[in-house]
């Protein structure tokens, strides 16, 4: 088993991968990316990654260094050279020096010190900006209100809009449950259209749940019967506490992850 890169065209360890340090993707974020794990040895939803990548590559105007069967490839061939049983796999797309650039690489799923089940919301009012709804590179932010977590052992913080309405996490969306209806923030908000998002939806109204996408604030997330994120390598999370608030019910979001993979895609 072994950590593999793929680099405009070369397959290299991780460690030897290389980049020009003029890549604007280095110099200024000047790209976009999915992370996203395997499940059974295959990606997970690459067609829907890679549906989002292409559409953030056309808001920055990015041509992509190359088409999205062969790119499908080149995962498949870093997947099974490195063995890993369980990969984390991430795709990178930069404007690049003289031309876009190309980065895949694979390593083993991470794992989280802190407390995955704790969440924490932000001091800081997330902003509407043209990249609010893009996986862009240049994540600074993210990174920025994600030491409020660490303060706190906290896995994850919440971000709220300049209206008071709860948006999305550093790297997850939200959802709480409230009188047996599930309720997400819509994308019209400056939120990360999330691929688990839209499966999750999907996999809840399969199980006969209602989702409904709308607004709510701090104070009905403090209130909620449960509360949970998902994100590419969470897939769902519980969510126990929000703050000092204990979420004491887990009941539907048990049913959701108990169900996660048996969804066909």
């Amino acid at each position: 088993m072994k950590e593999l890169a793929y680099v405009n065209g070369k397959i290299s360890t991780l460690a030897d991968a290389k980049i020009s340090i003029l890549d604007r993707g280095f110099l200024y974020g000047d790209g976009c990316f999915e992370s996203l794990r395997t499940f059974d040895g295959k990606p997970f939803l690459l067609p829907e990654h890679l549906h989002r990548l292409w559409h953030g590559l056309k808001i920055l105007k990015i041509k992509p260094p190359v088409k999205i069967d062969a790119l499908k490839i080149i995962v498949d061939q870093l997947i099974t050279q490195s063995r890993l049983p369980n990969a984390y796999i991430k795709i990178i797309i930069t404007r690049g020096a003289e031309r876009p650039s190309l980065i895949i690489f694979v390593r083993p799923l991470p794992k989280s010190g802190r407390n995955k089940n704790k969440i924490v919301i932000s001091r800081w009012i997330k902003p509407e900006l043209p990249t609010s709804r893009l996986k862009t590179l240049n994540y600074l932010n993210n990174q920025l209100i994600g030491t409020e977590g660490a303060l706190s052992d906290a896995g994850e913080v919440i971000q709220v809009a300049s209206d008071g309405f709860v948006t999305e996490g550093t790297k997850s969306n939200i959802f709480i449950v409230k009188r047996g209806a599930i309720i997400t923030p819509p994308t019209p908000l400056p939120i990360l259209p999330g691929v688990i998002r839209a499966y999750v939806i999907k996999l809840a109204r399969r199980l006969g749940h209602k989702v409904i996408e709308n607004k709510f604030k701090v104070r009905e997330l403090l209130q909620a019967d449960e509360v949970f994120i998902t994100n590419s390598l969470l897939d769902i999370q519980p969510i126990t506490k929000v703050n000092k608030t204990v979420i004491n019910r887990d009941t539907i979001t048990q049913a959701l992850i108990k169900n996660f993979w048996s969804l066909k895609v």
